[in-house]
């Protein structure tokens, strides 16, 4: 079994085959979906090593080359939900509320108007969670109706897991069973 240090170490040469200049000041303005793949895979080492803010500058680079328009649609939409709930549960986690507020609602969007739903419910999830925790007027009320959506999606694909994990918060934060 390889340490994350050294699939980090892979995975940066790699990108450096096809883009040599990448560094840590450096994303390609062009980037392939494999490419695009191995960022968000380095962004998740430097995570779990420590470095959330890397790994948020990373992801935020993948977000920004979506936002421009640079590559096609079809090449976006099977990678961009992926990149987004990364982003939004690193921002959360850093305490960035409204960043990861704005970014789960750019990728709850995106998913409604695609009718592409991977990491539809965990990304609502993400926007309870730092709708709670930045506990503005209203807040509580929008996490509630974001996990009950979570909640529901969840249930239409039958994913225990997260109905678990939804439902347990749920009961948590609002002292009572959640209802559809």
């Amino acid at each position: 079994s390889i340490t994350v240090e050294e699939k980090l170490e892979r995975l940066e040469a790699a990108m450096r085959l096809t883009c040599p200049q990448y560094g840590d000041n450096f994303v390609p303005k062009v980037l392939s979906y494999e490419e695009i793949i191995i960022l968000n895979n380095i962004a998740v080492c430097n995570k779990v090593l420590g470095k959330r803010s890397k790994a948020i500058e990373i992801l935020y680079a993948i977000k920004h080359y979506y936002d421009r328009q640079v590559c096609s649609a079809e090449e976006a939409l099977r990678t961009q939900a992926l990149i987004l709930f990364n982003l939004s549960m690193y921002l959360g986690q850093q305490g960035r509320y409204d960043e990861c507020i704005a970014v789960c609602d750019e990728a709850i969007s995106l998913a409604r108007h695609t009718f592409r739903y991977a990491y539809y419910e965990k990304t609502l999830f993400n926007r309870a969670w730092s709708l709670l925790r930045r506990d503005r007027e209203g807040d509580r009320e929008s996490a509630r109706i974001s996990l009950k959506q979570a909640y529901c999606f969840a249930c239409s694909v039958e994913d225990a897991k997260v109905m678990e994990k939804i439902r347990t918060y749920y009961q948590d934060h609002f002292s009572e069973e959640i209802s559809i």
